[in-house]
C-alpha cells in the first residue's frame, strides 16, 4: 500500500514545480521517464516513513484527468489514499466586506497570510456561475454584487456535479482530520518554512493600503508565529478552469464554499456556516 500525493504545475506556470519542496524530501526517490507516463512527471519513494507516489498531472482537467486515471488504473487497489496538493490564490480575510450593500468592513481579527494552508476534502467547480468581462462589470462602479448564475453550484451537468463532497465522504473527513492533526503536531510546526523578508514586506504593504481604505485596524505583519492550517470547516477550493478576480466573484465564491461546507456537514440553523 502506498499513498499518492498529486501537484499540478511542473513550473511551466509559476516557474516552479508545485511538487518541489515534496521531491526534494523524498528518500530512495526514483523518476519514471516521461516517455513511459501520460503524467508530466512521476516520482516514488519514501516520504516521513510512508511508500509515496508523487504525480505531477500537469494543468487542466484533460491532462489532470488523464494522469489520475492512469494512476489509479495502474495501482488503484495498491493506494491507501490520495491527496491533491498545490497552490493557489486566496480570500485575504474571513469577509472582508459585507455584501450586498458592501458599507462597511467587517473588523474581524484574523487574516489570511501567504503560506497559510487549506486542508478540505471539499470543492466547487466555479465554472457553474455565468462567467464574463460583462458580467463582472455590470455594477460598475458598485462592485459589491452577485454576478448572474447561468446555472448555480447545485448544477448536474457539468462533470456530472459542481458541488463535490457526497462520495465517500466519512472516508474523505476521516483523511482530512488525519492531514490536518499531523500538519499542526508540535513536530510539524517545528519544520514550518519561514515567511521571507520580500514576501513581509509585501504582505505589511497590502494590509497597510487595506486599512487605509477600509478603515479598519488589522494585525501588525511581524516574522514572529508559524503559517495557520485551516480545516475543513473554515475553507475549501473553489475550482476553476479560467481566471476570474475581483470583489463579485469573491462574493460568488464564499457563498460556494459556505453552502457545500453547511450541505457536506449537514449543518442548519444556527449552526450554518455563512458566507463570511
Amino acid at each position: 500500500m502506498f499513498s499518492a500525493v498529486l501537484t499540478a504545475d511542473p513550473g511551466d506556470f509559476s516557474g516552479q514545480s508545485e511538487a518541489h519542496h515534496i521531491v526534494s524530501n523524498l528518500k530512495g526517490m526514483r523518476v519514471l521517464p516521461r516517455n513511459g507516463t501520460v503524467c508530466a512527471d512521476l516520482y516514488h519513494g519514501e516520504l516521513m516513513g510512508q511508500f509515496t507516489v508523487v504525480a505531477i498531472t500537469g494543468i487542466g482537467p484533460v491532462i489532470a484527468g488523464l494522469c489520475t486515471w492512469e494512476l489509479v488504473n495502474k495501482c488503484g487497489p495498491l493506494i491507501r489514499d490520495l491527496v491533491y496538493f498545490g497552490t493557489s490564490g486566496w480570500t485575504p480575510q474571513k469577509g472582508v466586506l459585507n455584501p450586498p450593500q458592501c458599507k462597511a468592513a467587517n473588523g474581524y481579527g484574523e487574516i489570511i497570510r501567504i503560506g497559510d494552508a487549506c486542508v478540505s476534502p471539499f470543492t466547487v467547480n466555479g465554472n457553474c456561475k455565468k462567467s464574463n468581462w460583462r458580467g463582472q462589470s455590470k455594477g460598475y462602479p458598485n462592485q459589491c454584487f452577485r454576478p448572474e448564475e447561468a446555472s448555480g453550484p447545485n448544477a448536474t451537468y457539468l462533470y456530472g456535479q459542481c458541488q463535490f463532497y457526497a462520495d465517500n465522504i466519512r472516508a474523505n473527513l476521516q483523511l482530512s482530520n488525519e492531514i490536518t492533526r499531523s500538519a499542526t503536531s508540535a513536530r510539524a510546526r517545528a519544520s514550518y518554512p519561514t515567511r521571507s523578508k520580500v514576501v513581509l514586506r509585501q504582505e505589511a504593504l497590502y494590509w497597510e493600503l487595506m486599512g487605509e481604505g477600509t478603515r479598519v485596524r488589522y494585525p501588525e505583519i511581524t516574522d514572529e508565529g508559524s503559517p495557520t492550517v485551516w480545516d475543513h470547516t473554515e475553507c475549501m477550493e473553489v475550482d476553476g478552469q479560467f481566471f476570474w478576480t475581483d470583489v463579485p466573484y469573491e462574493v460568488k465564491a464564499r457563498d460556494y464554499v459556505a453552502e457545500a461546507i453547511n450541505s457536506a456537514m449537514e449543518l442548519s440553523g444556527e449552526d450554518r456556516v455563512g458566507p463570511g
